[in-house]
This record gives structure tokens, sequence and C-alpha cells, in this order.
């Protein structure tokens, strides 16, 4: 983790949300040992997500696919590949669901029971918190710390409750997760 931290610099996440936004990756395999092991191949990479109901990614997963090429010597016209992208746009994309039909299950189940178990622990927290009485208060003749001791507490407990009401709001909304289009990352060519 600190090796990983000492790569990344101010800036590294707005590069990476250009990188994500312009569309895919396409790269030509420059080493011979990939340029040999795709052949006539083409691989695509494709990010699947969900996500709640506030936009968070709740789990992804990158999955692979190869496609056989008829016609390899098109490979590398710029054209070509566009096109490609157009078809593999629609048509892929129903072969990666229900590639990941097991796995979206998974993330379904275990992402609302995660959720759903937190939940009921925010509330009973909520709920015992709610039952808690101030302690009695007697202000001073001359003395007003008491006074603001008092005032600073009832701020306090009020921050608390709008804190735990956020992220009961929150859980509540993770317990909508919702699959996000498959989403094509790379296209290497050989």
């Amino acid at each position: 983790m600190i090796a990983a931290r000492s790569f990344s610099r101010s800036g590294d996440d707005e590069a990476r949300v250009l990188v994500e936004s312009a569309g895919p990756w396409i790269l030509r395999a420059r080493r011979s040992a990939l340029r040999t092991s795709l052949g006539h191949r083409v691989m695509f990479l494709w990010n699947v997500a969900y996500e709640d109901a506030g936009g968070r990614v709740v789990e992804s997963r990158c999955v692979p696919s190869i496609v056989e090429v008829r016609d390899p010597s098109r490979v590398r016209d710029r054209q070509w590949i566009a096109e490609i992208l157009r078809q593999v746009d629609g048509e892929f994309q129903s072969l990666v669901r229900a590639f990941t039909a097991d796995w979206r299950d998974a993330v379904e189940r275990n992402a609302r029971a995660f959720a759903s178990v937190r939940l009921t622990r925010e509330r009973a927290v909520a709920a015992r918190l709610a039952d808690v009485k101030p302690v009695a208060f007697q202000p001073g003749l001359f003395d007003r710390r008491a006074e603001r001791w008092r005032a600073m507490a009832a701020t306090g407990r009020q921050l608390a409750h709008d804190e735990r009401a956020t992220r009961i709001e929150r859980l509540e909304s993770a317990l909508d997760i919702s699959p996000v289009p498959p989403r094509l990352l790379l296209v290497l060519v050989p």
C-alpha cells in the first residue's frame, strides 16, 4: 500500500477520470511474444460494475473477451477497428451480461445483505441514543461555564443525530443497487 502511494501524484485522479471517460484504449501489440499469442485474434477488456442510488460503485469486475478475426490483413486499419467497435458495442454487451450473470447475482445478494445488517445496526444505535436523557443542569449564579457546556453538549448531540440520520439515508440508498452497462476499456490488436 505504501509503495502504491509512492507512485501516485497530485492530479492522478483527474487524469484517471479523463482516461476513463474518453472511451476505450486501442493498443497494438508491439512485443512479438504478445503478437504471437494473439495470433489472428483481438482482445477486448470490459468493465462491469454495480452502483448504488448515490452513484457510488459498489462492486466492479474486468471481463476479458477474445474475437477471432477472419481477415487479419485489416487488423491495423483504423476504419476497420472503428467498425469493430460499433459492432461490438451492442452484441458483446449482452454476451458480457450473460457471462457475468452468476457474479451479478452474488453481488446483489451480498451487497444487500451487508447494507441491511449495517442499516439495522445504525437504526438500533440511533434508537438507543434517542432514549438517552440529558443530565440535570443547575446554572451557577456568576459562573456561565456550566451553561456554555450544556449548550455545547446540546449542539454536539444535534450534530451526532444529524450525522446518524445521514448515515442511515446513505445505507438506505445502498440497498438500491443497479448494474451499469458494460463499458469497453481496452482493445488489443495484434
